[in-house]
């Protein structure tokens, strides 16, 4: 095989584990700070100091009632176009929280808290000025007391999962080169695609370009219990067998969005917060793809 799409595709495998982290350590900036952000305004006048990448918790006063909202974002992995374009090619998910809060007879102020998840901020927008992520899911708690919505602030803030997050400009070309050694016959031998047929699209694959490869997924069918995911599953594994690792030992951005969304389901249920646990089952084995 010809490596001469090497490059192209470490960007591919990079951002389809939604990766900025080597980035963000690049620039002196924790992951951590990146990943968990917080602005505020009043919801009347719009106006308000801009406070991304600021981690403190600014706390709802103690008399304070809010109405508090979960939000799912997501784009398509690689592309640093805005939305989603198909669910067969996998995505980013952003979660955001937004507090809406207020004394009895006061205006609202509203303060939005997010989670970039090692990829995508909240305010991200292409050259031409649109948002990079679309919401796909929302969901609203109405009279949330103050002690709860402050509870549930420091929840999100520190919901990670604390599996390794897999991170292919980390692990460097020669695993990146493996990777895709791996996933390429995978996909030959398994995806079925009308004319100019599937190694038209595992070319353009190799070369980089997605617009060509989820405008071709559509048409193709996969033979018997075959992904995508699972040709990705079974590629990574075979990188990291040169080591001790298995697939369990990793994740990636959508492990943790779906660590924090069932923050946010077991707080609907129940009305209260539980912390949580970065070794959860679902923070065992890449999410490739995920539906809200």
């Amino acid at each position: 095989m010809q490596w001469a799409g090497a490059a192209a595709l470490i960007g591919v495998a990079t951002i389809l584990a939604c990766s900025k982290r080597a980035a963000d350590e690049s620039e002196g900036v924790s992951p951590e700070a990146k990943d968990a952000s917080v602005s505020t305004r009043d919801d009347a006048s719009g106006n308000g100091d801009d406070a991304f990448g600021n981690t403190d918790v600014i706390p709802v006063p103690h008399d304070a009632v809010c109405n508090v909202t979960f939000r799912f974002m997501q784009k398509d992995a690689y592309k640093d176009g805005p939305g989603r374009t198909t669910t067969l090619w996998p995505p980013h998910t952003t979660t955001v929280l937004e507090l809406s809060c207020a004394k009895p007879g006061e205006t609202p102020a509203l303060q939005t808290r997010s989670r970039s998840n090692h990829g995508t901020e909240l305010d991200a927008k292409d050259d031409a000025g649109t948002p990079i992520l679309v919401e796909t899911k929302r969901a609203t708690k109405s009279g949330v007391p103050a002690a709860t919505a402050n509870a549930l602030a420091n929840a999100f803030d520190a919901c990670e999962c604390g599996t390794k997050f897999l991170s292919m400009d980390a692990m460097g070309d020669e695993a990146v080169q493996s990777f895709v050694s791996h996933l390429i016959p995978y996909l030959e031998a398994n995806l079925m695609c009308p004319p100019p047929g599937t190694h038209a699209l595992t070319t353009a694959l190799q070369n980089g370009d997605i617009d060509t490869v989820m405008a071709a997924l559509p048409q193709c069918a996969w033979s018997g219990a075959t992904s995508l995911a699972g040709g990705m599953d079974q590629a990574l594994q075979a990188v990291v067998s040169a080591t001790n690792d298995t697939l369990a030992d990793y994740h990636v951005c959508n492990n943790d969005a779906k660590l924090e969304a069932t923050l946010w389901a077991s707080f609907l249920t129940s009305g209260n917060v539980t912390a949580c646990d970065p070794q959860a089952a679902v923070c065992h084995s890449p999410l490739w793809f995920y539906t809200p």
